[in-house]
């Protein structure tokens, strides 16, 4: 009788076999850590997705006294605060911007956290005079003001020279 029961129908002999390897397979599962939720005595801690765009408030510089008709360039500041890309745009007449010494632009772009950012304009033509360029990133804003020296009375100063007065 028990040589029928395991010499059985060749479906009853599938059947069988099917439950014992699935038994075998779900205790080596659970006996290694396996089956995917189990946790092997550490926790994770879940990655973060980056969300903050916005940073900290910066200064610009303003700069006096400076040159007629010159091109100005701000003092550099670190952007800090953001754990992904930002955008960066600068407003102004003239106005332009570098990332980390590349090549100045006035056209929108993005910037990501500790990396140094300068702006730059030509300063005006006429004595005491100031200029703004307006550089945003995320935002907030801050204006960086450069003003020409005054000119001093009676005085003009020309960046020409005169021949005739050489010899």
């Amino acid at each position: 009788m028990f040589s029928k029961f395991i010499m059985g129908s060749s479906l009853q002999s599938k059947s069988f076999k099917f439950i014992l390897i699935s038994i075998i397979s779900a205790l080596a599962l659970v006996a290694c850590g396996g089956g995917g939720g189990g946790t092997s005595g550490t926790t994770s801690t879940p990655v973060a997705t980056p969300t903050d765009d916005v940073p900290n408030q910066f200064t610009l510089t303003d700069q006096t006294g400076v040159a007629r008709n010159a091109s100005i360039t701000s003092a550099a500041i670190t952007i800090a605060g953001i754990d992904k890309a930002s955008a960066i745009s600068v407003s102004g007449a003239g106005a332009t911007y570098s990332i980390a010494g590349g090549a100045y632009t006035a056209s929108s772009g993005t910037v990501t956290n500790g990396q140094a950012v300068t702006v730059r304009h030509t300063s005006s033509q006429l004595p005491s005079t100031a200029v703004n360029t307006t550089l945003t990133i995320g935002t907030i804003s801050d204006t960086f003001t450069s003003t020409t020296a005054a000119q001093v009375a009676g005085l003009e100063v020309s960046k020409e020279i005169d021949p005739v007065q050489l010899q």
